[in-house]
Order: structure tokens, then C-alpha cells, then sequence
């Protein structure tokens, strides 16, 4: 227990709450708390996709299946996998191990496994999708392609009611290693009765307590160069779905604004006259429409279909080289009539424009 106190307002007046557990009222780790995050991931973090539950189909190089269960498996904004595993009281001084393997195992996994996970996960829910349909699912919710680099650097999430010390050393140093490794607590709170034939309340808090938030770049030091152009990547990828629904959510955008494309950042993915003669020979190759749609809000004039920023500025790119570009800041390439970017449109909201 903390020092910390929990009060809850009633009549104007605040009644004290008790700190418990979740086995004292009755609550399981995976009938309750597994439960509670599967219908709203944003109780550990905001705009993860839980892929699947309880899984434990993996197996050793010569075949023989290794029953471990993983408890949850997620993917982010940024295009990285989330290992979460859930403890219902305190952590076990050996949690961080335990998550580790998963996280290695995890590592070794292809778009097309991740695909037939959450297809099974949805028809378990009641939801029949196709190993086609999944992926596609799996591609919207991170800009619009896995990228093959970010899914083998998995992240590891341990949420539990207290951690030991052990666990939380462990924590500091596999991050200042590159390990990507978050601790989520969660803490049970059992208000006083209203009234002696009324029952307790009960209040659930969670929080991270590491990394510090607002304190990453102090307290996590430079990771070595993969590591860091993992996070690099995840945290440039992350940007086109934020400003995209910052952008829907808020109306900054009317349907069917006119947007052009912008070479952004000097990015040398292809000779400047070379992508500069490409645009010029049909100028709707260079132009978007904006439409309602959280995952694909670009309509392209140039051809029939629609796609997320980041997807048209690779398919842009590869129709001048050839290659498709396995990293891009999608939202940077394209431009209102005023010259704002995506990012900056969506920025205007937090400046009060």
C-alpha cells in the first residue's frame, strides 16, 4: 500500500475509500480484468488493437508444441506488437521473464500469422472475417502496412495490482538496453457505504509506473542504432493515424477538400526531376480528395480507390522507381490550398485554430 488517498465525493462531502483487491471482491484475472481491457484497450494505452487472447500455439523448431499462454497480444498505432501479460494482485519477482519469452516468440512471427491470430480471435467473438480481411484490418489500424522491421521488435506490457523491486529494475535496465518494457499498476479502491442497506462502490485506477510519462527521454537512454530506428518508425507511423482522426473528430477538414502532394523533407527516395516529370505529365497524379474515413481518407483523382496518407505517398514513390518505401511520415506529403499539412491541420485544434 501507498500513501496515496482515494475519496469520492458524495453530497459535497468526501467519503473515504479503502484500498483492496480484486480478489477480495470477488474479481478474476481473466473473467474480470482480461475482460475489461479486451472491450477497452484504451484502459493501458490508447489506439491498441488486441489482436488475440490466451494464445498458445506456438512451437519449437522441431515441432513439439510449447503450451505457454500468452494473455493478450496487441498491435499499436505505430505498427508494433504489444505483449501484455495480466497479473491479478502482485507481480511475481520473475514476471519480466516470463513476458521476455513471449516477446521472443512473438518476434518471429509473419504478417500471414498474425493475420489467421486475429481472424480466430474475431470468430471466437462472434465476428467471421477471412485471413485476407484480418490482415487488411491489421494494415489499417498502423497507416496502412506492417512493417516487416517494427513487428521484430515486439514491446512487452506487464499490468498487475503492485510490482517487486526486482521487477521494477528490471524494467529500467531492459529499457536503457533497448527493451521496450512498460509497467502498468492498477489499484481497487472500496468506497464506504452510502447507507447501511446500499452496497460498497468499488473504484479501479491505473497507471504507468514506468516509464515515467513526460520523463522517457530522461530516464531511458539512447537505445543502440536498430532499437532506435524501431522506435523511430513506430513513433513517425503512429503520427498518420492520430492526425487523421484528430482531423475527423474535430471537423478540421471539410468533405471533399482538394489536397495536393508535396515532396516533404528532402526524403531522396527518388531524383527530385525524376518525381517532378512524373507529376507534371498529369497533374491529378499529385491530387487527393478528403473523405470521411478514419482508416482511408484520401480519394486519389488519378485512379478509382482510396487510401490512408501514408499508403498514397509509397504508392506515389513506387510508380516513379519501382520500390516501394518501407518508411514514410505519410501526413507531411500532403497539403491543404492554405500549404498546412496534415499534422500541422491537426495541430491547429491543440493551438486553438
Amino acid at each position: 500500500m501507498t500513501g496515496e488517498r482515494v475519496l469520492i465525493v458524495r453530497e459535497g462531502m468526501p467519503a473515504n475509500a479503502e484500498e483492496t483487491n480484486l480478489g477480495a471482491l470477488g474479481l478474476r484475472e481473466r473473467q474480470d480484468l482480461q475482460q475489461w481491457i479486451l472491450k477497452d484497450p484504451s484502459l493501458l494505452e490508447d489506439g491498441l488493437l488486441i489482436i488475440t487472447e490466451e494464445y498458445d500455439q506456438w512451437s519449437a523448431p522441431a515441432g513439439t508444441p510449447v503450451r505457454d499462454r500468452l494473455d493478450l497480444l496487441a498491435l499499436d498505432e505505430g505498427g508494433r506488437l504489444v505483449v501484455i501479460e495480466l497479473k491479478r494482485a502482485k507481480a511475481s519477482t520473475e514476471a519480466h521473464l516470463q513476458a521476455i519469452n513471449y516477446a521472443a516468440m512473438v518476434s518471429r512471427v509473419t504478417e500471414d500469422d498474425l493475420a489467421r491470430m486475429y481472424a480466430r480471435f474475431l470468430s471466437r467473438r462472434g465476428e467471421s472475417v477471412s485471413g485476407e480481411d484480418a490482415l487488411q484490418r491489421l494494415e489499417q489500424h498502423c497507416d496502412g502496412e506492417l512493417d516487416p522491421l517494427l513487428l521484430k521488435q515486439p514491446r512487452i506490457m506487464l499490468v498487475a495490482g503492485a510490482f517487486p523491486t526486482q521487477v521494477t529494475a528490471a524494467a529500467v535496465w531492459l529499457n536503457d538496453m533497448g527493451v521496450d518494457l512498460k509497467l502498468v499498476q492498477f489499484r481497487v479502491w472500496r468506497a464506504e457505504q452510502p447507507a447501511p442497506d446500499q452496497p460498497a462502490s468499488a473504484v479501479l485506477t491505473l497507471s504507468t509506473l514506468y516509464p515515467v510519462p513526460g520523463l522517457e527521454d530522461f530516464t531511458i537512454r539512447p537505445a543502440r542504432a536498430e532499437k532506435a530506428e524501431a522506435a523511430h518508425r513506430a513513433s513517425q507511423r503512429s503520427m498518420g493515424p492520430r492526425a487523421v482522426h484528430k482531423i475527423i473528430d474535430n471537423g478540421l477538414i471539410p468533405v471533399d477538400t482538394p489536397l495536393t502532394f508535396r515532396p516533404y523533407g528532402g526524403n531522396g527516395l527518388v531524383p527530385e526531376g525524376a518525381l517532378k516529370a512524373w507529376l507534371d505529365e498529369d497533374p491529378k497524379r499529385g491530387r487527393a480528395v478528403w473523405v470521411e474515413d478514419r482508416n482511408e481518407p484520401l480519394k486519389w483523382e488519378f485512379e478509382p480507390g482510396q487510401y490512408s496518407p501514408t499508403s498514397l505517398a509509397k504508392e506515389i514513390f513506387e510508380r516513379v522507381s519501382g520500390v516501394r518505401p518501407g518508411n514514410l511520415n505519410g501526413p507531411r506529403f500532403w497539403i491543404d490550398e492554405e500549404g498546412r499539412d496534415l499534422v500541422e491541420i491537426a495541430g491547429s485544434q491543440a493551438d486553438g485554430g
